[in-house]
């Protein structure tokens, strides 16, 4: 049997920064979706190089807790609603589901199929649905395989526009875009160009054009950046494209290496000076013990409620401590049977004796949580244009509308954007680094 070694990827250098829209670009068969799945890290075989978050080489964990990812084809659940589409992968995700629901189906233009059952949907809208169930948990990196196939020009801006503002709140967002329009190519922040396997490009978009000008392929004045460099790759304008990628190359590493800090200076001052949170720091040590104290103060552990001053009652309202000792005091001891005791008489013997005594239960939690969760999906759902579809079967939901649901599922869970700075590919400070990355397939 006579087996074919081919690479996929071939020593793939680049990084995807924090606060910007990346776009890769290429032809089939590039590599480009082989390297999201190696960004993801998924279980693939004869894989080298390194993936850094944040200058941490990545492990399953860290990716699992700040990566989302949406395939090309996203598989949902087809009779189920829009609106339980997303209601389900919030709940899973423990956030406040109506408030993201809601948003994510307004941004998404899913609100008017917000009943209809996924099976039912549109091409388009079970796109945008898909893409939701992702954006419900709102994740620090998100990855996107050709997430504006099958979707109209004004749809698929309307969803550029959106993953625009996402990152714009610190979050990396990196798309797979086989041929972006003219329109579409100028929302995105940088460029990343595969060719059989090889990055022929990686920065910002500004300085792609100029870059090829040194390799000697010249765009004409108005033409579209994205269908230039897609002409270059595949050789419809001639030229060299070896030097093209030595150039891109070495531009690539001077670039990095005129950004990359002063290794003299502490790790602190150096992730200071990137996030800008110098004064914050400094702040914080006032600040957070100065709130923070008189929260816990007045949650009910060391002054009973009934013993709180009127005019500082509100301050255990607002308290956040106070609902989590609550919830604990709640969790241990509510609707439970009497305690065994060996004494003739144990007063704390009965659950709800504790809990009177410490002047609980004050807050119906499930009433919270359910308003909580009901406003969350709401917000996600008028925020992907889903407000008209909660109640859609997802099977009923047009291709759009079930892309923009999958989207708001991962958005509903709203984790920090502040913990990822890049998603990069080679350098040391708040990224996610691949370096020299290749994939072999054994045919």
């Amino acid at each position: 049997m006579l087996t074919v070694e081919t690479e996929i990827l071939r020593n793939v250098t680049g990084h995807f920064e924090s606060g910007k829209l990346t776009v890769i670009i290429g032809p089939s068969g590039a590599g480009k979706t082989t390297l999201l799945k190696v960004v993801l890290d998924e279980r693939l075989t004869d894989v080298k190089g390194i993936v850094t978050i944040n200058g941490v080489e990545r492990d399953r964990g860290m990716v699992r807790k700040h990566v989302r990812y949406v395939p090309q084809q996203f598989d949902l659940l087809p009779f189920l609603t829009t609106r339980e589409t997303l209601y389900i992968a919030a709940r899973l995700k423990l956030v406040n589901q109506d408030e993201q629901v809601n948003d994510i189906a307004k941004s998404l233009s899913l609100s008017n199929c917000m009943g209809t059952l996924a099976n039912k949907l549109s091409g388009g809208e079970r796109k945008r649905l898909s893409i939701g169930v992702e954006l419900i948990a709102k994740p620090s990196v998100l990855l996107l395989d050709e997430p504006t196939s099958g979707l109209d020009s004004a749809v698929s801006n309307q969803l550029i526009n959106m993953l625009h503002g996402m990152a714009r709140e610190n979050c990396t967002v990196v798309c797979v875009i086989h041929q972006p329009s003219r329109q579409m190519i100028s929302l995105f922040d940088d460029i990343m160009v595969l060719n059989q396997g090889r990055s022929m490009y990686c920065g910002p978009k500004s300085e792609i054009l100029n870059t090829y000008s040194i390799a000697g392929f010249t765009c004409p004045s108005f033409y579209n950046t994205a269908e230039f460099v897609l002409e270059v790759i595949t050789e419809q304008r001639g030229g060299d494209l070896e030097n093209l990628y030595k150039i891109c190359r070495d531009e690539y590493e001077n670039s990095r290496s005129r950004n990359r800090p002063n290794e003299n200076e502490s790790t602190d001052s150096k992730q200071k000076c990137e996030t800008g949170d110098i004064d914050m720091s400094t702040n914080s040590l006032f600040l957070i013990p100065a709130v923070s104290t008189p929260l816990a103060l007045f949650a009910g552990f060391f002054l009973k409620f009934k013993d709180i001053p009127a005019y500082l009652q509100p301050l255990s309202t607002v308290s956040f401590y106070r609902y989590s000792f609550e919830g604990m005091m709640q969790a241990v001891y509510l609707n439970r049977s009497q305690l065994p005791c060996s004494e003739i008489y144990c007063f704390f013997s009965s659950p709800n004796k504790i809990l009177s005594m410490m002047d609980m239960p004050t807050v119906p939690f499930y009433v919270i949580l359910i308003m909580c969760i009901r406003d969350r999906v709401n917000d996600i759902a008028e925020s992907l244009s889903l407000s008209n579809s909660l109640d859609t079967l997802a099977k009923k939901l047009s291709g759009g509308e079930r892309k923009r649901l999958s989207i708001g599922v991962e958005m509903i869970t709203k984790p920090s954007y502040n913990k990822l700075k890049y998603l990069k590919v080679q350098v040391n400070n708040q990224c996610v680094d691949l370096t020299k990355l290749t994939k072999k397939l054994l045919k």
